[in-house]
C-alpha cells in the first residue's frame, strides 16, 4: 500500500512527521499522518513533493518489490530507542529490496543458496568446538587457512546478504535468520578491523546452534571465539606467534592486524584463547597497552573499512546495457544523478572519492 511505503522511507530517512512535513512546505504532519495510514490519499503535486523530500522518485513510493524480515536477533541493542530501532528496521528493508529488485533485472536469485556443512546441524557442547566448526566452515567455502581479503564478498559469494548501516555506537550488528534470505547487518561507522570482527561475529550468530541450556553470555563468548577462529585459524596463529609465548612486542601484533584484517586487542583474545599466552602473560601484554592509552585506542594504523560490491556491480551493468534508466540506477544505489555520473566516471563511490580526494591533500 502507498500509506506503507511512505512511512517506511520516512523512518529509514530518520525523519519524524513533522521533519517531513517542514521539509515539503505545503502540508501538514497530520495530513502525512493520514497518507500513511491510508485515510487519504495525496495528489499528483504533493506525491512529487513527498517523492523529493524523501529523495527518491515518484515510481518508488509505489514499488511493490517487498521482503518480509521477521524479528532481528541477538545483539539488537536494548540501549537503543524505540526510533532508532524502528529506523534501522526500515533502512534495512529499503536496503534489501534494492538487493533484490536488481538482481531480479537479471532472472538471478537474491543469492546462492546458504551451504553449511553436516555438521553444523548439530549444537556445539563446549565452547572451544567453535574451533572445530570455523575450520570446517573455511574448508566447506575453499578458504583453507590463508587471510580473507575481502570477508563481505566471501559471505555475498555463500549466499549471505551483507547491509550495511551507519549508526552510533550504540549498535554493533544483528542477523535476520527468518528472512527470506540470510542477512547480516553491521554498523560501519566504525574501523575496518572491528568492522570486520562484528561480521564474523554475526556469522556465528547466523550459522552455530547452541544447547537450549546455553545462556546468552555463554553464547556470546562462543560467538567471539567464532568470530577469531573464522579470521584467523589456529595453524596460521600458532605460525605467525608460535606455541607459546611468554611476551608479544606490539610491533608483531600492530603487523599481524594490517595482515590478517583483525585487531591488535582481538589477536591477544586469541592467542589466550589458543594457549599461545597465559593468562598471567596477557594480562601483562594488557597493562602494557592499558598504560599507553591502547585499552579503548587501537593501536597502529587503521585497516581499511570493507564495502559491498556485488549490488554496484549489478546495478553498473543494468544501467550500461541500458537495461534501467539514469534516475532508477541513481535511487537503487541512494545516489543523486550528478554523483551516479561521476560514480561512473572514476569508478567510486561519493565516499571512496571524498577519502580520496582527503588523502590526496595531505
Amino acid at each position: 500500500m502507498l500509506g506503507e511505503r511512505i512511512r517506511q522511507i520516512r523512518l529509514a530517512r530518520g525523519l519524524s512527521l513533522r521533519a517531513l512535513a517542514e521539509k515539503m512546505g505545503c502540508v501538514s504532519a497530520q495530513a502525512i499522518s493520514n497518507y500513511e495510514t491510508n485515510k487519504d490519499t495525496p495528489g499528483s503535486s504533493v506525491l512529487l513533493s513527498l517523492a523529493d523530500a524523501l529523495g527518491v522518485s515518484p515510481a518508488d513510493l509505489f514499488k511493490r518489490t517487498t521482503v518480509r524480515l521477521g524479528e532481528p536477533a541477538y545483539r539488537k541493542c536494548a540501549s537503543m530507542s524505540q526510533r532508532s530501532r524502528h529506523a534501522l528496521q526500515s533502512a534495512v528493508t529499503l536496503q534489501v529490496e534494492r538487493h533484490l529488485e536488481v538482481e531480479a533485472i537479471f532472472s538471478l536469485d537474491a543469492h546462492r543458496a546458504l551451504e553449511l556443512p553436516s555438521s553444523f546441524r548439530e549444537p556445539i557442547a563446549r565452547i572451544s568446538d567453535v574451533e572445530g566448526r570455523a575450520y570446517e566452515l573455511r574448508r566447506h567455502w575453499g578458504l583453507a587457512d590463508h587471510p580473507i581479503e575481502n570477508l563481505i564478498e566471501v559471505l555475498e559469494d555463500h549466499g549471505i546478504l551483507v547491509v550495511c548501516v551507519s549508526e552510533d555506537s550504540k549498535f554493533d550488528g544483528c542477523t535476520y535468520p527468518d528472512a527470506e534470505i540470510p542477512i547480516i547487518v553491521v554498523n560501519d561507522n566504525k574501523p575496518g578491523d572491528r568492522f570486520r570482527f562484528d561480521l564474523a561475529h554475526e556469522l556465528g550468530h547466523l550459522v552455530l546452534t547452541f544447547p537450549e541450556c546455553w545462556t546468552e553470555k555463554e553464547q556470546e563468548k562462543a560467538v567471539h571465539r567464532f568470530a577469531g577462529a573464522f579470521l584467523v585459524p589456529e595453524s596460521r596463529a600458532i605460525e605467525e606467534l608460535g606455541k607459546s609465548r611468554t611476551r608479544i612486542s606490539l610491533l608483531e601484533l600492530s603487523e599481524l592486524k594490517l595482515k590478517y584484517g583483525m585487531s591488535v586487542q582481538a589477536w591477544l583474545h586469541r592467542a589466550r584463547d589458543l594457549g599461545i599466552l597465559s593468562e598471567n602473560a596477557y594480562r601483562a601484554v594488557w597493562k602494557m597497552l592499558s598504560a599507553r592509552g591502547l585499552a579503548k585506542r587501537e593501536l597502529g594504523e587503521p585497516y581499511p573499512l570493507e564495502r559491498t560490491s556485488r549490488h554496484r556491480r549489478l546495478v553498473a551493468r543494468a544501467y550500461t546495457d541500458g537495461m534501467i534508466s539514469e534516475s532508477r540506477a541513481a535511487e537503487l544505489l541512494g545516489l543523486s544523478v550528478s554523483d551516479l555520473h561521476q560514480v561512473l566516471m572514476d569508478g567510486q563511490d561519493h565516499e571512496q572519492s571524498s577519502a580520496a580526494a582527503t588523502a590526496g591533500s595531505r
